[in-house]
């Protein structure tokens, strides 16, 4: 081989070296466009994930709230219903008591 078959054998193979270079800054470019994508993803899901877990506790604190109201509605219904029945059974009985009143004020008219 003659030295300008060399020179020229040199200055393919540089050629050839510097498109491969080319060719992977452009690969390069590309993977960190992407990975720079998957990192904006990963920081909108850590977002939403958050948001999620908020929005789950101030649920979970409101169905706390809902429980202890029904609790508190729940014993006051039953109150009420107690009331409710010794009210009756004295109204009953008083009912009772005044019809046997004038029943006795009858007979004791009629005794008369």
């Amino acid at each position: 081989m003659t030295t300008r078959d060399l020179v020229l054998e040199f200055k393919a193979n540089i050629q050839d070296l510097q498109k491969e270079k080319a060719d992977m800054a452009k690969t390069i470019a590309s993977k960190e466009s992407r990975i720079k994508q998957v990192l904006i993803k990963l920081e909108q899901t850590n977002s939403d994930l958050e948001h999620a877990g908020k929005h789950a506790a101030k649920v979970q604190k409101d169905n706390d709230v809902l429980k202890s109201d029904n609790a508190t509605l729940k014993a006051k219904l039953e109150t009420t219903e107690k009331l409710l029945d010794t009210a009756t059974t004295r109204l009953k009985a008083l009912e009772g008591h005044i019809e046997e009143d004038p029943e006795e004020d009858e007979e004791t008219e009629s005794e008369q």
